[in-house]
Order: C-alpha cells, then sequence, then structure tokens
C-alpha cells in the first residue's frame, strides 16, 4: 500500500503505511524488515539512513538489485552522483 500511494503522489498515505509496517517488524523476515526501512527513509528525505539501511540489505542479499536501484538513488539526492554509480554493482 505504501508504495502505490507513493507511485500515486499521495506520501502522506504511504508515510502512514509506512509507519504501520513498521510497528510490525518482528512479524517480517529480515529482508522485509531492511526493505520496510529503507523505503521509508526514503520517502521521509533521510537519505543518509536510506544509504545505510540499503547498504545493509546489499551486504546480507548481494543480488538484490532494487536494494542497489534504490541506495543508488539516495546517494543522488544526497548529491553524490560518484558514488551512486559507482555503487550499483556489477555482475
Amino acid at each position: 500500500m505504501a508504495i502505490a500511494s507513493f507511485n500515486l503522489d499521495r506520501r502522506q498515505d504511504a508515510v502512514r503505511y509506512l509507519k504501520s509496517a513498521l510497528e510490525h517488524l518482528d512479524s517480517m523476515t529480515e529482508r522485509e524488515r531492511y526493505r520496510t526501512r529503507g523505503f521509508y527513509y526514503l520517502i521521509t528525505d533521510d537519505y543518509e539512513a536510506c544509504v545505510k539501511e540499503y547498504g545493509d540489505l546489499i551486504a546480507r542479499y548481494s543480488a538484490d538489485a532494487s536494494a542497489r536501484n534504490n541506495r543508488s538513488l539516495c546517494f543522488s539526492y544526497l548529491r553524490n552522483i560518484p558514488a551512486a554509480w559507482r555503487k550499483r554493482g556489477r555482475w
């Protein structure tokens, strides 16, 4: 719901859904916890935490392409384009 709301430019709804999801982290898999927190930081403009959260996700699940893309997006919002380009990884 949060991603759909965000894609429909309903940012407040997305934040509300994510806050609700954050209350249930204990019932999620490790990967889902990283993704949920990472997306929350992305849409609340906490890009440094976003980079860290997605970086931790990539460290555990190196083939996660969406985590690499989202981390690069957070780097670009921090105006760190070289890191965004360099950190996206290649296989």
